[in-house]
């Protein structure tokens, strides 16, 4: 289905449509088969609505098998349960990139530029070992990338590919067998040369994890002579195969650790899953790179942790916006971000009140927001660099301030400007405190205008600097997804503990996590809090309700006032990131799961799709209607896939 020109409707078969195919390299020979969608196969789609559902609400798998046997006396197997759960991570994620497509058409249009804010954040999983020689838990990282203002997920990728058969890629890309070289030549300023092995950034297991990689193909070639080659009915045959199997171990050994000399790690011992870890930079490079090609030119400006890695790369994929002075990058350091509920509402609640103290005293009215920024201004402290990474060249303007505020329940940031516009960087290169630009004695207008100018770009950094949506999801996912339950540290144990419920192969967890991501995004009411003040007004301003409170020594009913609450808005993130239109006075209501599951979203775009999706009409009833009669229809005329007829 790659080329829709090459193929001709043929009428329809069912639930699908029948397809000819011309085949020109093929003395022009045509073939014929019938497309039908996955969902139009499977005996029982009902049971999609109560899969998705259980995924995303934290239910185990063999919960979800009785579930299902409950309902309809009879369950499914574990297998069949897999094979939905990928089958519902393609259709969810064309269903997305479909939503999307329509988003960006009805947007771009007359648009002007486009201004991103963006919050990231990574998050730490943890898969189980498969054999019991194997006793540590391996680590897959999740980056992911959300809009501030609406919560809504760009991207999440996993630190794992699923493609990679770590045997087969050895063989391909890496053994000498293959015509690979495995050294290079260097040059020294005197002119003499040499051979060395390839260095750990120029071989083409660069950008995995290579204790983890060649230990899965180590893995690989150890099992299949334990338990495949034993079981084979030829002697000759089990013997050459023997034969291979050592050589081929003692090979990959003999490059990993005699000819590469990577040193030996705990990691070495790895169970042999398909696929291959990534390194952390390079997944985090390329994940900024795929949002930065997703989401096209404009102005961005990027909250992140305080990374040092990231400074790698992103002034590289940013490089465009940074020569047109359109990238601010605002790094977010939370040094109590292991407080509890109760402390950390404790904090909230002493800002509100140094915010309302400082509002009284200057004798402001009206909203309490609108004033914001001039109290941070009044009270932001520049602090010390918290990393040496944000010291080096390139970042010599990168300036860190204490934030007054605790907005979304985040007390005591550290909030540093590793790259600000030009003029700021220009005024943060000198020595001492960028805050004091002011002469000692009698400045001039346009100083103390420059001056202003300064505080109100610092205070605003530090007003909406924030990682709170996509730690938000991550929060949301420890809490629904069961597979991502932490590792813990009994008494006597010395290294992770095995996860009941979790998984063993990492692909697994990455489809649950873009099942859930979309299911997040799309499919889901959720109330979106921002910050504590904006919540109170709220509540201040809400209309008062009076009710009938009963004494409790006698029957008497008096009439009282209820507690103030402010209206919840419930809306899912496309809907508050335009994606989704609610019409005003219409009460949000999010997509029926068995409608987004019903429908051939991996064809959308084209001919074939609205194909599927038109409604069937009666022949019969036409052709009694019509005096050509149904041979002239266009319902039988053939035409081809991809013509926009």
């Amino acid at each position: 289905m790659q080329d829709p020109p090459s193929f001709v409707f043929d009428g329809r078969h069912g639930k699908g449509v029948k397809l000819i195919h011309r085949c020109e390299g093929d003395g022009g020979k045509t073939s014929r088969f019938t497309y039908t969608p996955a969902f139009a196969r499977q005996r029982k789609s009902a049971d999609n609505r109560t899969i998705l559902t259980g995924l995303a609400n934290g239910t185990g798998f063999n919960d979800i098998i009785r579930i299902i046997t409950a309902a309809r006396g009879r369950g499914i197997s574990v297998q069949r349960l897999y094979d939905r759960i990928f089958w519902m991570e393609r259709v969810l994620l064309a269903y997305e990139q479909a939503q999307l497509f329509e988003w960006r058409r009805r947007t771009e249009v007359g648009s002007a530029a486009k201004r991103h804010v963006i919050a990231h954040d990574t998050l730490d999983l943890l898969v189980n070992w498969e054999t019991s020689e194997d006793t540590r838990n391996t680590v897959v990282q999740a980056h992911a990338s959300a809009d501030v203002e609406s919560g809504f997920i760009f991207r999440l990728d996993c630190t794992f590919d699923g493609d990679v058969d770590p045997l087969k890629f050895f063989e391909e890309k890496i053994s000498p067998r293959g015509g690979v070289r495995l050294s290079k030549i260097y040059r020294q300023k005197s002119g003499r040369t040499f051979r060395r092995p390839l260095m750990s950034f120029q071989r083409p297991t660069a950008r995995f994890h290579e204790h983890l990689f060649y230990a899965s193909a180590l893995h690989q070639i150890a099992i299949f002579r334990e338990r495949e080659v034993r079981t084979i009915v030829d002697p000759d045959r089990r013997a050459h195969l023997m034969e291979m199997a050592n050589r081929k171990y003692a090979r990959v050994r003999r490059i990993y650790r005699e000819y590469y000399n990577i040193k030996r790690s705990e990691r070495d011992y790895r169970s042999p899953f398909q696929g291959a870890i990534i390194s952390s930079v390079y997944s985090l490079a390329a994940h900024f790179a795929a949002l930065r090609e997703e989401l096209g030119p404009g102005d961005y400006t990027l909250y992140t942790d305080a990374n040092g890695t990231l400074v790698r790369f992103l002034p590289l994929i940013f490089r465009r916006e940074i020569e047109l002075d359109k990238f601010r990058w605002i790094v977010t350091h939370l040094p109590e971000k292991n407080l509890s509920k109760g402390e950390r509402g404790q904090r909230v609640n002493q800002y509100r009140k140094r915010f309302r103290d400082w509002f009284r005293s200057k004798g402001l009215t009206g909203r309490m927001l609108d004033h914001r920024k001039a109290f941070i201004a009044d009270a932001m402290v520049e602090e010390k660099s918290i990393s040496t990474s944000f010291g080096g060249p390139g970042y010599a303007s990168a300036r860190w301030f204490s934030s007054p505020v605790s907005t979304f329940y985040e007390p005591a940031k550290i909030v540093g400007i590793a790259m600000g516009p030009k003029w700021f960087r220009d005024y943060a290169k000198r020595e001492g405190d960028v805050l004091d630009i002011l002469p000692a004695s009698s400045p001039s207008a346009h100083e103390r205008m420059e001056e202003r100018r300064l505080r109100a770009f610092v205070s605003g950094a530090l007003d909406t600097a924030t990682l709170q949506p996509v730690d938000t999801f991550f929060n949301s996912i420890r809490a629904r997804l069961s597979p991502t339950d932490r590792s813990s540290h009994g008494g006597g144990s010395m290294s992770g503990t095995y996860i009941q419920g979790n998984l063993f192969n990492p692909r697994v967890l990455v489809a649950l996590l873009n099942i859930y991501r979309v299911h997040y995004n799309f499919l889901e009411l959720r109330q979106f809090e921002t910050d504590t003040i904006e919540k109170a007004e709220a509540m201040e301003s809400a209309p008062m309700r009076r009710r009938m409170a009963r004494v409790p020594w006698s029957d008497e009913r008096v009439e009282a006032f209820s507690p103030q609450r402010a209206k919840i808005v419930k809306l899912t993130p496309a809907m508050r990131h335009g994606i989704h239109q609610v019409r005003p006075g219409e009460e949000p209501k999010a997509p029926d799961i068995i409608h987004v599951l019903s429908q051939p979203w991996e064809v959308y775009g084209t001919r074939l799709y609205e194909k599927l999706t038109e409604k069937r009409t009666d022949l019969r009833r036409r052709q009694k209607q019509s005096t050509q009669g149904a041979v002239n229809h266009p319902e039988n005329t053939p035409h081809y896939v991809g013509d926009d007829r």
